[in-house]
């Protein structure tokens, strides 16, 4: 919910997508940064899991927030 306020307040015409939860929401999740671009929001824990993801796309943001530790 914070980076939702966040981006509304500093980057409103990028689009905000979360990369978390199943495999599938994951995937469209993804479909749609590379489709539109936008502001990509994760954590330090799906990288190691996702690596082939992260490399593979020229990415133009990604958040890792870690706000809940």
């Amino acid at each position: 919910e914070h980076w939702k306020k966040e981006s509304a307040k500093w980057a409103e015409s990028l689009p905000l997508r979360l990369f978390h939860g199943t495999k599938n929401a994951r995937e469209l999740e993804l479909e749609k940064v590379k489709r539109s671009g936008g502001i990509l929001i994760t954590t330090y824990g799906m990288i190691p899991t996702n690596e082939d993801v992260f490399i593979a796309h020229n990415w133009d943001f990604i958040v890792l927030d870690e706000g809940h530790n």
